[in-house]
Formats: structure tokens, C-alpha cells, sequence
């Protein structure tokens, strides 16, 4: 699209303008047409400009566009970060590793997936206990779907209602059941909020 030579008809290219093109800066001669095209390319109607304020004005918009300073800025941050060296086993030879490592990632908890789930599972396991500890069972039961699971409380009474019951009657009865339980366990945990 853009030459760096002079037009082939033997006219000169009138305008220059850096482009940054990864680690490098390339100046791009450009002549009347490729100085309109570029234009166009970054929104600037520079037949409205003086003639004077072109090149700083196309300079100015390039550098908003492509040349980008939070990229540079990345890129000056991340610059020495390279691939990853594999680690050595025991007799000093280098294993092969296409991760990266650890250190190496924004966000390690991909390598620690297992180790999160464990853990959520654990706690999700100690407080359905601490739960049916201090509740009736069937009220644990309820508590536990509809405040820890977010089951709705329709869904739940219609789930375990009979046929032929009214399920606006058990949806009362078992939101007044679990407000009751709330409040007990509230006064047997006053830190947290039910």
C-alpha cells in the first residue's frame, strides 16, 4: 500500500510518518495519494488541514492508532520476559517443558484447580454440617438447598410437594421455617449475617 521509495513518475514523496511495526520504527515516504489513503485510514480529513499541520496532524493520529503507548508501555514492562527455561532433573539434564511456568502466568489458579475445588468442597462440606448440627433435619435440609444452593422456594416445595397439596401454603409455611432458622443460627454464630 505504502512505499519507502520515491514515486515511480519521478515526483517525490511529500510527507513522511513513522509507523511502529513491533520492536522497530519504520518510516514510511508517502506521496500525495498514499497521504490521502492514510488519511482516510485514521479518520482525519486533511484537505481541511492546513497544509503546513499535515505531517504533524497525520503524525499525531498514526501515533494515536499504531503507535500505540499502552502497548509500548507492555511492552517495555514485558520485554525481557522470554520463554520458559526447563527445569534439570537429578543428573542435571534439561526436561522438556512447553508450560509455562508458575511465576510466569497473570493468573496461577489454573495450575491450582484442583487444589481450589478441594478446598471449596471442604468448606462447603463444614458449614452443611455446622447446619444440620444446630437445625432439625428436614429444616437443614431446606436451609441448605435454598440459602447455600440457591434453589428458589417454589422450586424446592414443588419438588417434594404431594399431589393434590397446595404449594402457596407450603411456600409460606417453609419461608416462615426458614426465617425461624435463620435466626437461630444467628444467635449461634452472631459474626455472620443469614
Amino acid at each position: 500500500m505504502f512505499s519507502q521509495r520515491s514515486v515511480p513518475d519521478g515526483k517525490e514523496n511529500k510527507m513522511k510518518v513513522v509507523i511502529r511495526y513491533e520492536t522497530e520504527r519504520v518510516t514510511f515516504n508517502l506521496s500525495d495519494e498514499e497521504t490521502k489513503q492514510l488519511g482516510g485510514c485514521v479518520n482525519i480529513d486533511l484537505e481541511s488541514v492546513p497544509e503546513d499541520e499535515r505531517q504533524s496532524k497525520l503524525q499525531e493520529a498514526c501515533d494515536k492508532q499504531f503507535n500505540r503507548p499502552d502497548y509500548n508501555n507492555w511492552h517495555k514492562f514485558w520485554r525481557h520476559q522470554g520463554d520458559s527455561k526447563a527445569p534439570s532433573d537429578d543428573e542435571g539434564e534439561e526436561l522438556e517443558s512447553s508450560e509455562p511456568l508458575m511465576s510466569e502466568v497473570a493468573d496461577n489458579r489454573i495450575f491450582r484447580r484442583d487444589e481450589i475445588e478441594r478446598n471449596r468442597k471442604d468448606s462447603y462440606d463444614a458449614v452443611c454440617q455446622w447446619i444440620c448440627k444446630i437445625l432439625k433435619p428436614e429444616v437443614a435440609e431446606a436451609f441448605i438447598a435454598t440459602k447455600i444452593d440457591r434453589v428458589t422456594i417454589r422450586d424446592y416445595v414443588t419438588k417434594r410437594a404431594k399431589p393434590g397439596e397446595d404449594i402457596a401454603k407450603l411456600e409460606n409455611n417453609l419461608s416462615k421455617k426458614l426465617t425461624r432458622a435463620a435466626e437461630k443460627l444467628a444467635v449461634a454464630y452472631p459474626e455472620r449475617d443469614f
